[in-house]
């Protein structure tokens, strides 16, 4: 998804002031963006690319 493409649909988002959070995935990591009184609460989880359980790490 192209950088406008993602800030008009995070804009059609807000306007509606949803009750359901947004969820997006950025590069490599999970965002949820949720609407809290008059603001928005964004939520990154950053993903790992490499596997924890690995002994060489």
């Amino acid at each position: 998804m192209e950088f406008s493409e993602f800030t008009e649909i995070v804009g059609q988002w807000s306007a509606q002031r949803p009750a359901m959070p947004l969820d997006c995935w950025i590069d490599d990591a999970n965002a949820r963006l949720a609407v809290v009184g008059d603001g928005v609460r964004c939520s990154i989880e950053l993903l790992d690319p490499y596997d924890a359980g690995d002994p060489q790490r």
